[in-house]
Formats: C-alpha cells, structure tokens, sequence
C-alpha cells in the first residue's frame, strides 16, 4: 500500500489532534460522522482520500474549520470546548501533560487521561470506547501504581466534594470492607442508554450478605438532594471498576 502524501498526512493528524482536544473517542467521532471505527481509523491514518465535502462534514463536527484542517490557519470558529478538554485543562493548572501526537519516550509516572466520564453519578463511554487522550505526570516519588487513570466527572450529584467538571484520579479499589468509600462500580440496574454505561460514581452506605446468596448494596451521592440507589445483586453481578483517589481540579 502506497504511504499517504504529506499533505494527507499534515490534515489527518490536524484532525486526530483536534479529536483528542475535544475528548472524542475514536467510536464516539465515528458515531457522530455516522461512518465505522475502521473508516475513522483510515482517516486518521492518512490513508483516507478525502473530498471536500468530507473535509467540511468532519470540521462541522470538530467545531473548527476546514482552513484549520488543511492549512493549519487558526480559526475563528472553534468553541471553547477546545479549551475546555480534560489536558488543556490539566495543562493549564500546571500539570504536566504529554499530547498524544508529541515523539519520544513518556516519563515513568505518567498516568493516562481518558475519555471517559462520570456524569450525573454514571460513567459514560462502555469500555470498548473508552480511549487514552494523552497523559500526566503527578508530583510524587516513583513510579504510580499500575491501573491508575484520570477521568473526568461531570454533574452534582458527588458535590460538593467532588464538583461538577472536575479532573480526578482513579485507581484500584483496595480489599473490603467498602463501607465509606467512593467507588466506581458497574451493574445492570445502573444503566443508561443516554450515558451510554452500567456504571456509577458513588459512595457505598453499606452492604449486606443477602440469605441464598448476592449482596443487598446501598449506594449514596454526596449531594443529599440526591436519593440513595439500592440494588440487590447476584455473586459476581455488581463490579468494582475503580476507586477514587483524590479530586485533580
């Protein structure tokens, strides 16, 4: 197969950067172009002839114009979602951050920033969407512990210790008991077909062992105007994904 042009080239990484600024996964760009993960793969790749045409639809959906895609010129038309994305805002408040389209060998305690999100209590994005949009390196000693990633949180429902669009740091939940404890957590009852996820952000109130087996979890918001979420699960049924370890900005 023939490498892409320069030129192509230049556009398709204009345009996985600017995916990347606004927190798209590559799933949730192609759901919005209405095209298969494979053919946004190809765009990105470089090795995607694009029209014209096509170069318009996809600015429209990046917020930015199709100047900025093919000559780089600066445009006015961009939102200020660009400024907004999870690493310009890590960035920002002075944190380091690695783009995704900088070379070179990432420091050791860089941990990923994802495009997943916690809304409303609910994580949004299923797994198989969820993308690394760069990374950041905290001020500690060491290497971080393995499986631990920033996401951010959107909604009122973990206020006001947690507020809405924070930046905060996940990692594995450590053993039992849960009680007390702010966790991500997944089970059918928690879906969402909006949100697109069984998943929740909340802290556990408490657990008990149900009589023939499964556990009878309460799950509570920070917010009190926030009602309590009870479900009674099966062995195996209700996931810990991850637990939070501190909120970032």
């Amino acid at each position: 197969m023939a490498a892409p042009s320069n030129l192509a080239y230049r556009v398709a990484r204009r345009i996985a950067a600017r995916r990347v600024e606004r927190g798209l996964s590559q799933e949730a760009f192609a759901v919005l172009l209405d095209i298969a993960v494979k053919n946004v793969q190809r765009i990105e790749s470089g090795r995607q002839n694009l029209s014209l045409a096509t170069i318009e639809r996809i600015a429209s959906v990046l917020e930015v114009s199709p100047e900025a895609l093919v000559a780089g010129e600066e445009s006015t038309s961009v939102s200020s979602a660009a400024s907004q994305s999870p690493l310009r805002r890590l960035e920002e408040a002075g944190f380091d951050v690695r783009w995704p389209t900088v070379r070179g060998r990432r420091s050791p305690s860089a941990i990923p920033v994802t495009t997943l999100r916690a809304a409303a209590g609910r994580l949004t994005g299923a797994a198989s969407a969820i993308e690394v949009l760069g990374w950041v390196a905290l001020p500690r000693r060491g290497v971080p512990p393995e499986g631990q990633f920033v996401a951010e949180v959107l909604g009122a429902s973990m206020e006001p210790a947690i507020p809405s669009g924070a930046l905060c740091l996940f990692g594995p939940a450590g053993p039992p008991p849960l009680v007390g404890r702010t966790l991500l957590v997944a089970h059918e009852a928690l879906a969402d077909a909006e949100l697109g996820g069984p998943y929740a952000l909340k802290r556990v109130r408490s657990v008990r062992r149900r009589r023939g087996g499964g556990v009878h979890v309460v799950l509570e918001s920070m917010n009190p105007a926030f009602e309590p979420i009870a479900i009674d699960a099966a062995e195996g049924e209700l996931r810990v994904v991850a637990e939070l370890m501190r909120v970032l900005g």
